[in-house]
């Protein structure tokens, strides 16, 4: 059998269940679920949107990528251009050095 206090105890805890019961059934009585549709289409709007901007940051990154590879090669093929250009002209001095030598022994 249940003690007094037991008893009060359980009464007070149904007692405030049906408090909450009724203030949940007064407070969402009202609740308008159009407002829950309205924010679900509104979040569908906004993750397309984010999907189509990361898109076009995907499109805009690759062709950067594309740009600056471009931009590589051409330093790389400037850079062996430059090269060539420096061991002919270093060819050339040596061969002018040599001429010299050679014209200086006579």
């Amino acid at each position: 059998m249940e003690s007094p206090s037991n008893q009060a105890f359980d009464s007070d805890e149904s007692e405030k269940c049906l408090q909450i019961e009724s203030f949940v059934e007064h407070e969402f009585a009202d609740y308008d679920l159009s407002k829950d549709d309205e924010k679900d289409q509104r979040i569908r709007e906004l993750t397309l949107e984010l999907s189509n901007e990361r898109q076009r940051c995907k499109r805009r990154c690759a062709a950067y990528q594309e740009q600056l590879h471009m931009v590589l090669k051409y330093i790389e093929e400037h850079t062996d251009h430059m090269s060539r250009r420096v061991q002919d002209i270093v060819q050339n001095v040596r061969e002018l050095e040599e001429e010299e030598q050679q014209d200086s022994d006579l």
